[in-house]
């Protein structure tokens, strides 16, 4: 009886050892996307595109395409990088008006981006901290990367259709006090010709 038990215990320690267990593998690369978003510096909006080019530093992975075209107004995120383990990944990000001739970007163009990766709770996770790039990054997470597109005012152009509005439609009061002054006039002279004859 007894060497029975041992008979099915080794028999059982066998199978156990030779049964395929299924394994979670843990994730060996992120694919992380670098939100971008166009805002227009104009009133009237600006209705200019920006392109955006994320070229890898450092040694750090090339992105699946290196470049996005974006509306003022609109939002987006770069197309995915990815990133093969924990790691700082640094990048540079720029910025430039798809018609230079007649839009520019006023403020921060040039972007410093360091993607973190670490590994988290339910996997690999990312923080995107972006800063000008002739400074170190700043700790704080900066998402979406923000541009402000403006127009540009050539000489001898006007500073916009609001201006052009504005002054529109001042002419007419400055038509009607211009007559105004010009009724008075006529009738002061009028009145002061008739006292003296």
């Amino acid at each position: 009886m007894r060497s029975k038990r041992i008979l099915w215990l080794a028999l059982l320690l066998f199978v156990m050892t030779f049964t395929i267990l299924p394994v979670s593998a843990a994730e060996t690369s992120i694919s992380v996307g670098i939100p971008v978003q166009v805002k227009s510096g104009d009133t009237p909006a600006v209705k200019g595109d920006v392109l955006f080019t994320l070229t890898p530093v450092e040694g750090a992975p090339a992105p699946a395409q290196s470049g996005l075209r974006l509306a003022a107004g609109n939002g987006s995120i770069l197309p995915a990088v990815t990133l093969p383990r924990p790691d700082t990944y640094v990048y540079r990000l720029r910025a430039a008006p798809a018609d230079p001739s007649s839009d520019y970007i006023e403020g921060l163009a040039d972007f410093r981006v360091e993607i973190t990766v670490f590994n988290g709770d339910t996997g690999m996770e990312a923080v995107i901290v972006a800063s000008d790039w002739n400074k170190p990054a700043d700790a704080q997470p900066k998402e979406p990367v923000t541009v402000v597109l403006k127009r540009k005012i050539l000489p001898g152009q006007d500073k916009g259709a609001d201006t052009a509005a504005k002054s529109s439609s001042m002419n007419p009061w400055l038509w009607l006090a211009a007559g105004s002054l010009l009724l008075a006039a006529v009738f002061w002279i009028g009145l002061k010709h008739d006292t003296t004859e």
